[in-house]
């Protein structure tokens, strides 16, 4: 049996494990060489076991590589394409679904519902599969997935003449601040929200939601305004939202935008990513990897190349 490198979670904790290579089991099936991997919160959660998921996993799911095989139905890549890979699967039941699955409520993830990038070899379905243009770098390719979670702003109904607020210190929130940009917010800010003025802003989006935080939010933003909760918590955060009801204020959850949509904004260069990109680690070393993934300000990235 042909095996593969990976970095997979099992009843031994989180290491570096040689493990078969992917099957095509479906026709649309499409089979990925992996040519890096980013690492986000959610993969350090799953290793920190904070985010619960069934074992043996190989993790990851932020990926660009190149097409090695596909099946007789897999339809618009072939192998040897360049890609990006939405890690998202829908259940293809509901209506959501049928708008996009990206959003589908009872989705599934690779990395966390299925075998995902930390490795060699991906296999999944030629849908989630898109074409990038060589021109394209690998380590930009691979931020497909958190340019489309950055999208899900427009989820809110947002309106580019508002005066809005990103809260974060972090990467995340310096992409949400692209996209909006991109889209014609000329007015926002990245201040701390405990030092803002009271009704400052028209909007918030949050990328990293505590209850100080929250509060803080509530406060800075106008009667009427609205609030985008884009964050996803390994633990409850108490709120009061005494103060958003007195305010009459809109709080907008929001999850992915269209990832068609974010492999189209790096195919044209509409994002400025300098300062995004931090060390990449072959998969032997995950372990200085994750450590370093701790700083959110700058992405590290896994790669398949072996060292020497």
């Amino acid at each position: 049996m042909a095996m593969m490198r990976a970095v997979v979670l099992d009843d031994r904790g989180v290491g570096f494990r040689r493990v078969p290579i992917p099957e095509l089991r479906h026709p649309d099936d499409v089979r990925v060489r992996v040519s890096v991997a980013g690492l986000c919160r959610t993969d350090l959660l799953v290793a920190a076991g904070k985010l619960p998921v069934a074992t043996p996993r190989v993790l990851g799911h932020e990926f660009s590589g190149t097409v090695e095989a596909v099946g007789p139905a897999a339809a618009g890549v072939k192998p040897g394409d360049r890609v990006a890979v939405n890690p998202v699967f829908g259940c293809g039941r509901c209506p959501v679904c049928a708008a996009d699955p990206i959003n589908c409520p009872r989705r599934t993830m690779l990395g966390l519902d299925r075998d995902g990038a930390f490795a060699e070899f991906v296999v999944v379905p030629a849908a989630n599969v898109f074409p990038v243009p060589p021109h394209v770098p690998e380590l930009a390719a691979a931020y497909a997935e958190p340019v489309a979670a950055a999208l899900a702003v427009f989820n809110a109904g947002l309106d580019p003449s508002e005066y809005g607020l990103v809260h974060g210190n972090n990467r995340f929130a310096r992409l949400v601040e692209l996209v909006l940009c991109d889209a014609g917010f000329g007015t926002l800010s990245r201040v701390d929200p405990a030092v803002a003025l009271d009704d400052e802003f028209d909007f918030a989006v949050e990328t990293g939601l505590d209850g100080p935080t929250f509060d803080d939010l509530v406060r800075v933003i106008r009667p009427g305004g609205t609030l985008v909760v884009k964050s996803r918590q390994a633990v409850r955060v108490g709120v009061d939202f005494a103060a958003a009801v007195r305010k009459q204020l809109t709080i907008r959850a929001v999850n992915y935008g269209p990832f068609r949509r974010a492999v189209g904004l790096l195919a044209e260069g509409r994002l400025n990513l300098t300062g995004l990109f931090g060390a990449t680690y072959p998969l032997e070393r995950w372990h200085e990897a994750f450590a370093a993934a701790g700083n959110e300000a700058a992405k590290v990235f896994l790669t398949t190349a072996t060292e020497g």
